[in-house]
């Protein structure tokens, strides 16, 4: 589709603004030469699927909101599953655990629904192990990295999740305000008593932070599922010391000059939270896509985690060089199937090859705008709408009029698009476009630019 609109568009323009003599659009420039604008959406995109790289999913000082537990084996994207590795640290104070018998030790994890994906009602298998490997003190961690741990587990349980019961369960009485309070969703999960009275009797851990690192390195928490499922859990810590999720708490009897007295210490869960991601699409949808330019004539993926992006191809546009670029989108319409249990992405963004490195594209990053305007600048958000032919699909716009003018200008840059979801270390979401080349929904560019 290509249109042209000259004198007229001009007109309309001056009359809008209420010109004065002398004040006619390019008069001065164009010496009253009229300006002919143009629009085209009728270009030959490319489009693959392609691997993708490891994310980093710790790094100093950065804690992120939904870490990511369980597994799910999709037919179209193949096996993707995530495990957690955290730490214990001192509440309040250090504890005194003289004279202490064990009751109970019950590790607390707090749920965040954002991280909930696939079947709903699908027994999840936890196991938590210790860590026998140092890696607490390290500044940055990518999510194929693990870790040496016990070969025997410290607690267990099978349950299904439940986001919404497992809410208003528990009730606690809050002492700083005095009255009772809801506790978020959340998992307890017993754990060995041998473990509980090896943490009282080891006097030397509970003087100091270092050395507690030193003898508990860490524990590792993972799922097996009997379905398809990932649910997220929240390790940022707020709220009181009585009410503070995650922890480990210890129940313990001590001995007193004037008997016994029961006990509780909590210890929290470290801010060094790490996930390892294990993805695998042989023999999927995607896997068998990979790198293939006709099979991204029909269909592009683009997954969380680590997984899978999407890329487009800008065609030549020698043929529209020299003129003014006023703007430029490429719009997706997503695959929607029936299947709730696998919702698409909230947001994506775009990058391009740079020297053999990944980075942003100039629309989202421009000198003097933060990271958050120029997401918002490219826009990368799915939405409801009509399609031309009267369809009611969703679409997903960027706006690269940057990237796009920088590609007609100069040889040197990369005319490939790379499309991967926004927070994807903190979403196993999925999403299937159609491609390049689909016959009702094609991936489309649209340049609107003035003639010169």
């Amino acid at each position: 589709m290509k249109k042209f609109f000259g004198i007229a568009f001009a007109a309309i323009i001056v009359i809008a603004i209420g010109c004065n003599d002398g004040s006619i659009i390019g008069n001065d420039l164009l010496e009253n030469e009229a300006i002919e604008l143009a629009y085209d959406d009728n270009f030959a995109l490319t489009a693959k699927t392609v691997r993708g790289d490891s994310v980093t999913t710790f790094r100093t000082g950065i804690t992120s909101n939904t870490y990511l537990l369980g597994q799910i084996d999709d037919p179209i994207f193949g096996k993707y599953a995530s495990d957690i590795y955290t730490g214990i640290s001192f509440g309040s104070s250090t504890p005194d655990f003289a004279e202490s018998t064990i009751d109970s030790i019950v590790l607390e994890l707090e749920y965040d629904s954002l991280g909930f994906y696939g079947d709903n009602n699908v027994t999840h298998n936890f196991e938590v192990f210790t860590v026998e490997e140092d890696w607490v003190d390290r500044d940055t961690i990518y999510s194929d990295q693990s870790f040496a741990t016990s070969m025997m587990s410290i607690g267990s349980k099978s349950f299904v999740p439940d986001f919404r019961g497992d809410s208003i369960r528990f009730q606690v009485r809050d002492t700083e305000v005095d009255s009772f309070i809801t506790l978020s969703p959340r998992i307890s999960i017993r754990l060995d008593d041998a473990f509980g009275q090896m943490l009282l009797d080891d006097t030397s851990a509970a003087k100091n932070d270092t050395l507690l690192i030193e003898a508990y390195k860490g524990i590792y928490i993972k799922s097996t599922t009997d379905g398809n499922s990932i649910i997220g859990l929240n390790f940022v810590k707020s709220g009181s010391i009585s009410t503070i999720i995650p922890k480990v708490a210890v129940y313990y009897t001590q001995l007193t000059s004037t008997g016994t007295a029961k006990r509780t210490y909590n210890y929290l869960l470290r801010n060094e939270v790490y996930s390892e991601f294990a993805l695998d699409n042989t023999g999927s949808e995607v896997g068998n896509s990979l790198n293939d330019e006709t099979d991204g004539e029909e269909f592009l993926y683009a997954q969380g985690m680590s997984g899978i992006n999407g890329e487009v191809g800008l065609p030549d546009l020698s043929s529209i060089k020299g003129n003014l670029i006023n703007s430029a989108q490429l719009v997706l319409t997503i695959a929607d199937d029936e299947n709730d249990s696998y919702p698409h992405n909230r947001r994506f963004l775009l990058s391009k090859y740079n020297d053999g490195n990944r980075v942003l594209i100039e629309d989202i990053v421009k000198d003097g705008v933060n990271i958050s305007t120029g997401l918002a600048i490219l826009d990368g958000i799915p939405r409801r709408g009509l399609h031309e032919n009267g369809d009611s699909v969703t679409t997903v716009t960027f706006n690269i009029t940057d990237f796009t003018r920088n590609v007609i200008n100069s040889e040197e840059i990369s005319p490939i698009l790379v499309i991967s979801p926004v927070g994807r270390v903190e979403t196993p979401r999925r999403t299937v476009f159609y491609g390049s080349k689909h016959p009702t929904y094609p991936a489309k560019l649209r340049i609107a630019y003035t003639i010169i």
